[in-house]
């Protein structure tokens, strides 16, 4: 980011050469370190270098793979890593795949270069501000938060159930959840959560947070139309019903 010592790094995972090299070029300009990768197996070879990447922009269709296949691989072995998929389809199936397998935001080809570089800076900032945007938890974060079946491991970023099955979360997934167990009991509009996550209006819209409530749900195991934790509130938003109690490592 302009004006900063820290360059956060970016891997471009894309086929088309030119497309590729163009990114690379634009992103750099605006004091980005760049990586290229043209397949599956390319980001792979980058990943075994042990290299350390802020953010992935990852087109959805590759010759060896599809880009969802990625985005799942690295949410279970780099879970704080943010997430950008690209596509040149309007299906609106693969913006729902997308966000459901971990990514952090969906943008489609052709896009506006400008608008890319702000959903880039907007995204990292969301992430590296995450903690300050839980604001009813004590500012000592807990070490587990414990509700109906489940128990958040905080430090790991774990859901783990009452039979010990672990679930790896995305950075997007468990910002979600803290949200709603740091408010237990009360209302919150889809505007509410926008902000609280570090959203702004103009990056997504509503209905993307209905479609990462839908997907909190099924890690939940909350059956369809029988949603007792995570609640819908008509015209207002959801409300997280379960009690919650906070643990800390002594």
């Amino acid at each position: 980011m302009p004006g900063s010592d820290y360059k956060p790094s970016i891997v471009v995972v894309e086929d088309d050469i030119e497309t590729l090299e163009t990114l690379k070029v634009f992103l750099e300009q605006h004091d980005f370190d760049v990586y290229c990768a043209e397949s599956k197996q390319a980001f792979l070879k980058l990943v075994a270098k042990e290299i350390k990447f802020d953010l992935a922009l990852l087109d959805i269709m590759l010759p060896d793979g599809h880009g969802v296949e990625i985005c799942e691989e690295i949410n279970k072995t780099y879970p704080h890593m943010v997430i950008i998929l690209m596509t040149g389809s309007s299906e609106e199936s693969l913006e729902t795949m997308g966000l459901d397998c971990g990514a952090d935001d969906f943008i489609r080809k052709p896009y506006n270069p400008k608008m890319l570089i702000s959903r880039i800076n907007s995204s990292l900032r969301r992430v590296a501000k995450g903690v300050s945007h839980q604001p009813e938890l004590p500012k000592k974060t807990p070490s587990h938060i414990l509700f109906g079946e489940w128990q958040l491991n905080c430090c790991q970023r774990l859901l783990v159930d009452s039979s010990k099955n672990e679930v790896s979360l995305s950075e997007s997934m468990y910002q979600l959840l803290y949200l709603f167990l740091s408010h237990p009991k009360k209302p919150l509009s889809r505007e509410e959560i926008f902000k609280k996550l570090g959203y702004s209006g103009s990056e997504r819209s509503l209905r993307t947070i209905d479609i990462q409530v839908v997907r909190l749900r099924t890690l939940l195991r909350e059956p369809a139309g029988n949603n007792k934790m995570i609640q819908t509130l008509r015209g207002v938003g959801y409300i997280f019903s379960s009690l919650v109690a906070i643990k800390y490592d002594e």
